[in-house]
């Protein structure tokens, strides 16, 4: 829709300004910030995907594999298209879900990593990445756990 309505990728990326910028000028001045959003996106749950595209990869299911990866590149895309990355990112979810069923149903026993993964996601704060301004740590259980560390002696 957005393609269609707005003249192609050319209009899409002109009509996102912010700040006198188009969220592609955003990303090319701050690569970093978008890598950051990406990553606190799945935050510790990259270790199912990765894990996943790799046990996929070593049992030649490439075709598999490759699905997953076509997932998070379309998550890649979206972010030209927002300035909120982690947000838009975060619609590739569905990479999350593939890979813990592949890990589940894989012959070797991922169990333990998986509920590692998950506790440690919990204990890591969701932080919503927009290309400008600053990080923003989410409030509630993260907000609270963290409060401990910035409060002043």
């Amino acid at each position: 829709m957005l393609f269609a309505l707005n003249d192609g990728i050319a209009g899409v990326l002109a009509t996102r300004n912010l700040g006198e910028k188009s969220n592609l000028m955003w990303i090319l001045d701050d690569p970093a910030r978008a890598l950051m959003g990406i990553a606190f996106s799945f935050k510790a749950l990259w270790i199912m995907v990765v894990g996943a595209v790799i046990y996929l990869l070593s049992k030649r299911k490439t075709k598999e594999a490759a699905q997953i990866v076509a997932i998070l590149l379309s998550g890649i895309l979206m972010i030209f298209m927002g300035v909120d990355t982690s947000r838009l990112f975060g619609w590739t979810f569905m990479a999350i879900l593939i890979s813990w069923k592949v890990l589940e149903y894989s012959e070797h026993n991922w169990k333990k990593i998986i509920n590692i993964a998950l506790i440690v996601n919990l204990l890591i704060p969701s932080v919503d990445v927009y290309m400008f301004g600053q990080p923003v740590i989410m409030s509630g259980f993260y907000q609270y756990i963290f409060s401990f560390f910035t409060i002043s002696s």
